[in-house]
Parts: structure tokens; C-alpha cells; sequence
């Protein structure tokens, strides 16, 4: 269900009616007239429109309701109609005006027949009337100031049984996914409760991008732990750490896929180029080398900096997912790091013991999300209300303030609901 809705269904929908028109626009779609003018100008015109590309003539008729019901029986998707009378209007400077009947059944056809029929009622009128004037001696410059094109008088003729406009709305790909999801949402609240497994919903990424998009698609939907991303590792290190090792605890992480991160931040640089080398040597060996060689191709730094201070200050503005300091005083710089997802103290203490092992869980922040969000805990399960008890003795001494408050904000309401309990004292 949840692969039929999120995946299956919206590919098809997408697929659909992307490729609705696949083949390219109509072309020779039959229309009809009814020219109760029938002068040489109205045929003129309609010569013209037969000649666009979208348009076909398809028959002249008596009269508007025959060629209702010639649209009804789908003989023609439009018809044009010319009231007696058009010519002259023309010839007078006046703006005649034709209509325009199509069926809502053929919405697209409609909109196309439409877009030419506008073309010609412009160029046909001003063909004519030029022709009219210039006979009477008006100069090119003249005559411009003096066309009128034709009114057209657009009619849509609606069948609410038969109509499809609603497949060609811009909204139709958005609302069917949304469909999906309104579908899905009840199947998993549903299972949840019928299993009792409604905790479960609190699920972690693992650093799996496929995983996270996922997460993302039903937030607000069901309960998630966060929106986590890509694995990310940082050593923070002195010259007494051993490069063997923390080597292996970048790659530890570089491994799990290839936008995860590996960073190094040093005071050594002598540390950094050793570091590099076994760096070198571990991927000529791990099973997953590829992988890891483009994680830090993308996203692997060894950084030296000046001194701890400023390495401290690095670590805290990366706020790294886990964070590992192998110094000869780890507790102590433990105490200035200000944001980081979990962090691992001496070199002994390495990031897979808290991915199987040690610490009270490994879901944590991502994507520097540590400068302000905590890893999960067991106060994230447990819901709290908050409660306020304020005695008038307690709240006397502060009322104009909340009233103040409440009156920059233009809150009267706000404002009222303390100064009542004090209207007669002040």
C-alpha cells in the first residue's frame, strides 16, 4: 500500500498527463458557421480561418440551433456565428460583433479554435476595412486610426455529464499526490493503532537518504524523530592522537553512502599528512572503497588549524552529527564544545561503540540541526502540559505590565481580561 500510493500511483499520474498531448497540438478540427451576412467580407473571413492550421470548415448551417445540435452529436467541436449586418457595420466604423460556441466536452479544442478565430476577426476586419477606406482616398496612417476589429462574443456550452476540463487544470498532477497521501495517512494511523506498534513510528534515517525522503513525505502526517541527513563524523585532534585510528573512524562513516561526511580538524599538520596516508592504505582494503572514496572526494576535509582555540571554535560552527575528541585532555575541551550530536571522548571511545553499544540511543541531529536540536531521548515519548497558578497578591505587582504588553501588540481583548480584575484598585 504504502509503495502502491508514495511511488507507483504518482508516477503513473505524472506520466499521464505529462504525455497527454505526447503527439503535439490538434490540427483540422471540423467547425461550422451559420453567416447570416453572407456578404464577400464574412467569406472572405472565413476562407481565412479555414486556412489555419487548427481550423477545418466543416459545414455552413441555417442556423444557430442546428448547429447546437451538430455539437451535441459531435459533428464539430465549435461554430462561429455572423449576424446579419457585419459588413456594413464594418464599412461604418462601427464594431460589429460575431460569437464564438464551443463545447466545454472539448475544452482544449475550444481554447485552440478560439485563439484563431481571435487572429482572424483582427486581421480579417482589418482587411476589409482597409480596402473600404483606401477606395475612398484615407492614406495608410488614416485608415489605422480608424479600424475596429470584430467583437468576438465567446459562448461555452456546458454539458455537466461529459466534461473533461478538469483533466487539463494545472492542479490535477498536485491534487491526485495529494490524494495519495490523504489515502495513505488513515491505512497507517489505522495500522499503527490495530498493531499497537504506534511507537514505532519514531523511526531513524540511519543515514539512509531513500530512508529520509520517506520521513519527509508523511511529516505531519504520523510522528517522526527528524528529517535526518547524510552520516557526518568529526575528530577533533592533537598531536598525541594516533593516526591508525582516527583514519579508521573517519572511514567509519564515509562508508555509509556517498554524500556522508568525514572531517578532520587539527593543530598538526604533521598529524593531518599521516592521517592522509592511512587513509590511503585502509581504502585499498575496505569492501566499500568506492563508496567511500567519493564521500570524501565530496564532502572529506582535513583541516589544520593554529591552535585548540580556534579548532574548538570550527567544530562548534560545523555542529557535526558526532563529533570525536582525541586530545591529551578530552575532558577539557569537552567542556567548550557548545553543539554537537554525540560526542566520543579519548581515543578508545570511537563512533561505532555509540552506533551498537554505549549511550542511551543514536538518533541525533544532522546537517549542523545540533546548534539547536537535542538527539532523541525519552523525554520525546512522554507529553507534558503546562500549568500556571498565579494568586492575586502574585499577579497585582505585574498586571500593567501584561496589559502593556497586550496593548503594543493591539490585543484590547488581551489587554481587558487582566485590567478587569483590577478595574476598581488603580
Amino acid at each position: 500500500m504504502y509503495l502502491y500510493c508514495l511511488v507507483i500511483m504518482p508516477i503513473i499520474v505524472i506520466l499521464f498527463f505529462t504525455t497527454l498531448m505526447g503527439s503535439g497540438q490538434p490540427v483540422n478540427m471540423p467547425v461550422g458557421v451559420v453567416d447570416n451576412d453572407n456578404t464577400s467580407t464574412t467569406r472572405n473571413i472565413i476562407r481565412h480561418l479555414d486556412a489555419f492550421q487548427a481550423t477545418k470548415i466543416h459545414k455552413k448551417y441555417s442556423d444557430v440551433a442546428a448547429a447546437r445540435k451538430a455539437i451535441q452529436q459531435n459533428e464539430i467541436y465549435a461554430f462561429i456565428y455572423i449576424p446579419k449586418g457585419t459588413t456594413a457595420e464594418l464599412g461604418a466604423m462601427r464594431q460589429p460583433k460575431i460569437s464564438f460556441y464551443y463545447s466545454t466536452t472539448s475544452l482544449t479544442a475550444g481554447s485552440l479554435l478560439y485563439k484563431d478565430l481571435k487572429t482572424i476577426s483582427t486581421l480579417g476586419s482589418a482587411s476589409a476595412v482597409s480596402t473600404v477606406l483606401s477606395q475612398k482616398g484615407l492614406s495608410e496612417k488614416q485608415i489605422m486610426a480608424m479600424l475596429q476589429p470584430i467583437v468576438v462574443d465567446f459562448h461555452a456550452l456546458n454539458n455537466p455529464s461529459v466534461n473533461y476540463s478538469i483533466y487539463l487544470s494545472t492542479m490535477v498532477i498536485p491534487a491526485c499526490l495529494m490524494l495519495f497521501l490523504f489515502i495513505l495517512t488513515p491505512y497507517s494511523i489505522g495500522t499503527e493503532i490495530k498493531y499497537n506498534t504506534s511507537k514505532e513510528w519514531l523511526k531513524t534515517a540511519g543515514g539512509n537518504i531513500y530512508v529520509a525522503l520517506a520521513k519527509k513525505a508523511v511529516f505531519g502526517h504520523v510522528a517522526i524523530d527528524s528529517i535526518a541527513g547524510p552520516s557526518e563524523i568529526l575528530v577533533l585532534a592533537d598531536d598525541t592522537a594516533n593516526p591508525h585510528y582516527v583514519a579508521a573512524d573517519l572511514l567509519s562513516q564515509a562508508e555509509h553512502d556517498e554524500l556522508a561526511s568525514a572531517i578532520l580538524i587539527t593543530t598538526s599538520r604533521d598529524l593531518a599528512e599521516k592521517v592522509s596516508a592511512e587513509v590511503d592504505g585502509y581504502l585499498e582494503k575496505l569492501s566499500r572503497r568506492d563508496i567511500i572514496q567519493k564521500s570524501l572526494d565530496n564532502f572529506g576535509y582535513l583541516l589544520v588549524a593554529q591552535n585548540m582555540e580556534d579548532a574548538i571554535e570550527a567544530a562548534n560552527a560545523i555542529a557535526s552529527e558526532h563529533l570525536e575528541i582525541v586530545t591529551s585532555n578530552p575532558f577539557e575541551v569537552m567542556m567548550k564544545i557548545r553543539h554537537a550530536g554525540a560526542i566520543f571522548l579519548g581515543e578508545y571511545s570511537c563512533e561505532p561503540l555509540g552506533d551498537y553499544f554505549a549511550g542511551p540511543n543514536h538518533v541525533l541531529p544532522t546537517n549542523g540541526t545540533a546548534k539547536f536540536f537535542s538527539p532523541l531521548s525519552v523525554d520525546d515519548f512522554v507529553k507534558k502540559s503546562s500549568i500556571i497558578y498565579y494568586a492575586k497578591e502574585a499577579l497585582a505587582p505585574i498586571h500593567k505590565d501584561i496589559e502593556d504588553f497586550a496593548a503594543a501588540e493591539h490585543l484590547t481583548a488581551h489587554a481587558n481580561s487582566i485590567h478587569v480584575r483590577f478595574e476598581n484598585e488603580d
